[in-house]
């Protein structure tokens, strides 16, 4: 019989476990909370969030005005790939402003 997925708690940080595996996964949440700063530091990040890949899977988004190919960009400002074992992915979105809020 097989376990279901569950969640277990290591020093007080919520962890996947698949038990089809036998290994344990940092939730996207932690994951995303412990390297928002450092993400939102680089050159041209504008944002962070949680996301999902097409095939279902966890995935960390990163927000960029645009994209850059990496030997324009200095080293300390390269994304990563992936971040404890979470792929990165990188979405141009321009420049964002506030919008004037509407009062009528």
């Amino acid at each position: 019989m097989k376990a279901k997925s569950g969640v277990v708690m290591n020093g007080g940080i919520p962890r996947e476990f698949d038990p089809a595996v036998g290994n344990e996964r940092e939730s996207l949440g932690s994951v995303l909370a412990r390297h928002e700063r450092e993400l939102l530091a680089l050159a041209n990040v504008i944002g962070v969030a949680d996301g999902a890949a097409p095939d279902g899977g966890p995935v960390i988004v990163v927000y960029v005005r645009t994209k850059v190919p990496a030997d324009q960009l200095a080293p300390a400002d390269l994304l990563p790939t992936s971040l404890d074992g979470i792929p990165v992915d990188v979405v141009a979105v321009g420049d964002v402003q506030a919008l004037e809020k509407n009062n009528h």
